[in-house]
């Protein structure tokens, strides 16, 4: 009798069902196929987590699935009713099951199958040949296709899928880790896990099949097998590289007091440990001793070499700003603080510009802050002289009606329109911008130690040649310039320069740093980094180095391809993957140099990489969930920025604005918000600047007073002086004196700065418009869902550069 048409939608290994000794197993090929396609996502999502190096093939994956799927026996009229009531089956195949006549096929017991006799299961052979379904859920590298009906849409996707493919309790586990992930990713309370109307939602539009377990099962058991996965995701991907670490401390809502450590490995931060110190001495033995209790649970954890740890300088941002730009800010809030005057110069922009730019009042002391008023606030002069000349009764009214309101108007007024004051906030904007271009180099995820001493170097010209700047302020700018940089381990800082094979020694005056002083710098970092002893072929290979022969020439590095690869790709230009293509792996010798530069150029010279987390436990422990304690928000954190990761390695994730210097171009939206809070929690209020060159070169004075504490407490390097750590006691050598080159001294300010000292300035210099303009977007959103005005002045901040 011939086999049954049916089994064109059935697979069978020849082998019998069960007790049945007439019919064989059979498979659904539709249900192998679901199953495939799960885990085929599930393979995916491994391998963006690092559990695994690939998917597996699309053989094997048949064969589990097959493992995976309940057979039925092979009797027509059992596949009839299969087909009619299975979910993965299309609606054209379930339609051709209930047309099919019950007597064509009956009784047929020998299908085609794979040519094999016995019961091994040969998923690739043509036989079994499942194919991809037209509508695939679409995770991973399954590809996208719109569904034409519902049953279509769900025949292989849903609930009803994942539980054929899944045990209940395989279900339930994963359904409440993606609920976990969800909340985490949302910033929802954990509450919400036990609100009614989620939980009846949950039943309604996903099924009986799975249920939202208690908020305390979800914020603790289940929130601790998300982190043990990311630990052990992240222990596949940084497995046996090199790292730098990274701690900072940050006050909460709560008011506790946290120190908080990373490791940057491949300019990727990854979230370690986080202390409650509130109760501790705020100390550098304490501080020192939590650092190393880190660094011995990154290496024994993670199997990672730490090479350098990097700690923030203590608190930043000097209040050096004339009464110019007090007055400056006191336009901004006058009008910020009046609806009417804001509109009426919304209307004058829109005259002028056919745009309209939001007034900005940083609340923060920080170089990037102000230059970014600033900038909006000189790009604004004709509007604002303007709306004065044109509605000066209307500004006058709008102020209210005591004497002292509207004499704060006419006091707005003749700032607005006095020229010398423009005049003054120009100078002082220019003033900012290589302090707040600086800033956005050395605030980088992925700044090193080069792009440290080229910034310095660099302020030191500009300050330098600049003769428009007042004297006594590029003075008090230079000499405390000095002042940081003679306290710093400048041995590292010259050879990362030094190493960086587009520089070289070119910078360098010959005066300053002769050949054979530079070598000794170069060797004593090597010993004290690598722990061995520099030899001849290390001699040569700095010599070769430095004069661009052999295996370090530009066209052996592959310098121009690699800038132009990492251009195209709107990439940082990574120096350690250039010196990773000449390494040959050998420690010693020649490639003793090519180690060196791969250690150094690894090391992150800031604690960028805190700040950016310390915003994500701000989110997470906001006011209204003050009361979450400061381990479960570290968990969430790392799970968070997990998600961050795979999002951004799948394309799914938007990326940053970069920030822009100089002129503002492009449209924008006319808005402003309410102020942001201070790091612990509170709202800020107006800050009382000082003179600008007086508190310069008071800082210059004190600078030239001896530390507090002298040199012999132990300390933790700062930032922008990441130390090398010695994994062993150091072995008794010499010990040459420090270096103290003057940064004056050290480059040869007659080289084009696009040469050498502005190497990385161009690329921060095009960015902080950008992030300006994003910045005010985010805002605009917010205000327009949350559709009120808002009259309160908007705030901006020297974030770090992404």
């Amino acid at each position: 009798m011939p086999p049954s048409p049916l089994w064109r939608y059935f697979y069978t290994n020849g082998t019998l069902y069960k007790t049945d000794k007439s019919h064989k197993n059979a498979w659904c090929k539709s249900c192998i196929t679901t199953s495939v396609c799960y885990l085929r996502e599930r393979d995916a999502g491994r391998v963006r987590a690092g559990e695994i190096a690939g998917v597996r093939s699309q053989a094997e994956l048949e064969k589990a699935a097959v493992e995976r799927v309940e057979p039925i026996s092979g009797k027509p009229e059992r596949m009839r009713v299969h087909l009619k009531n299975c979910a993965s089956v299309p609606a054209d195949v379930r339609t051709v099951a209930l047309l099919s006549n019950s007597s064509s096929g009956a009784g047929a017991t020998n299908p085609q199958r794979i040519p094999s006799t016995n019961s091994r299961l040969l998923p690739s052979s043509p036989a079994l040949h499942i194919p991809t379904p037209s509508v695939a859920r679409t995770l991973g590298d399954i590809s996208v296709k719109r569904s034409k009906s519902w049953n279509e849409a769900t025949s292989s996707g849903g609930i009803k899928s994942l539980a054929k493919s899944l045990s209940p309790s395989e279900l339930q586990e994963e359904f409440s880790g993606d609920l976990c992930k969800l909340f985490i990713s949302m910033n929802t309370a954990w509450s919400a896990a036990n609100n009614p109307r989620f939980r009846s939602f949950v039943q309604k539009w996903v099924g009986p099949e799975v249920v939202v377990q208690d908020r305390r099962v979800i914020s603790g058991r289940v929130l601790d097998r998300e982190v043990q996965k990311v630990e052990d995701a992240v222990k596949t991907k940084v497995k046996g590289q090199l790292a730098t670490g990274v701690c900072d401390g940050w006050k909460n809502i709560a008011k506790s007091s946290l120190v908080s450590s990373l490791m940057s490995v491949g300019n990727e931060p990854y979230l370690i440990q986080t202390h409650d110190v509130t109760g501790d001495p705020k100390t550098g033995d304490h501080l020192l001793k939590l650092v190393l209790e880190d660094i011995h649970l990154i290496e024994t954890k993670y199997d990672v070499k730490i090479i350098a740890w990097c700690t923030d300088d203590g608190p930043d941002g000097k209040k050096i700003i004339t009464e110019d730009v007090n007055r400056a800010l006191d336009v901004v809030k006058w009008f910020n603080n009046h609806g009417t005057a804001l509109e009426l110069l919304r209307q004058e922009q829109l005259l002028t510009f056919a745009y309209a730019w939001a007034l900005i009042l940083p609340v923060i002391t920080r170089w990037t802050a102000h230059y970014l008023a600033l900038t909006r606030f000189l790009k604004l002069k004709r509007p604002l002289q303007l709306c004065w000349t044109r509605n000066e009764t209307k500004l006058v009214v709008c102020a209210g009606t005591k004497e002292e309101l509207q004499e704060k108007a006419r006091e707005i007024h003749a700032t607005v329109k006095d020229e010398a004051f423009w005049y003054r906030i120009d100078r002082i904007q220019k003033i900012l911008e290589p302090l707040a271009i600086a800033a956005n180099v050395s605030q980088a995820s992925h700044t090193r130690l080069d792009h440290v001493l080229l910034t310095l170097g660099n302020l030191v010209r500009i300050y330098s040649e600049n003769t428009e700047f007042d004297e006594d302020m590029r003075t008090g700018i230079i000499k405390s310039l000095e002042k940081r940089w003679k306290k710093a381990d400048q041995d590292i800082f010259i050879v990362a320069v030094f190493l960086n094979p587009f520089i070289r020694s070119d910078l360098f005056k010959r005066t300053a740093l002769r050949e054979s002083e530079l070598y000794i710098i170069v060797e004593r970092v090597y010993e004290r980094l690598m722990r061995c002893k520099a030899t001849i072929p290390f001699l040569s290979a700095f010599e070769d180095y430095k004069r661009r022969q052999g295996e370090f020439s530009d066209e052996a590095m592959s310098l121009n391809m690699m800038k132009q690869k990492f251009a195209d790709e709107g990439a940082p230009l990574d120096v350690q993957l250039i010196w990773a293509r000449v390494d040959s792996g050998v420690l010693e010798g020649r490639n003793g140099l090519v180690k060196l530069a791969i250690h150094i150029f690894t090391v992150v010279a800031n604690s960028a990489g805190c700040e950016r987390i310390f915003s994500s436990f701000g989110i997470t422990h906001s006011k209204l969930r003050n009361k979450i304690d400061a381990k479960r928000v570290h968990k969430m954190t790392a799970v968070g920025m997990q998600m961050k990761r795979e999002d951004r390695d799948l394309g799914l994730s938007r990326q940053r604005r970069k920030r822009k210097f100089g002129d503002e171009d492009g449209d924008d939206i006319s808005l402003s918000t309410s102020s942001t809070g201070t790091e612990d929690g509170t709202e800020p209020g107006p800050t009382n600047f000082s003179d600008y060159a007086a508190g310069l070169i008071q800082q210059a004075v004190i600078s030239d007073a001896p530390d507090a504490l002298g040199d012999t407490s132990p300390s933790i390097p700062t930032s922008s002086s990441s130390t090398s750590l010695p994994n062993e006691p150091p072995r008794q050598t010499r010990v040459p004196a420090k270096t103290q080159i003057a940064l004056a001294a050290l480059f040869d300010f007659t080289i084009k700065p696009e040469d050498g000292l502005e190497f990385y300035w161009p690329g921060s210099k095009k960015n902080l418009e950008d992030d300006l303009l994003a910045h005010e977007r985010a805002l605009a959103d917010e205000l327009e869902n949350e559709s009120v005005p808002s009259r309160s002045a908007t705030t901006t901040e020297a974030a770090p550069s992404a």
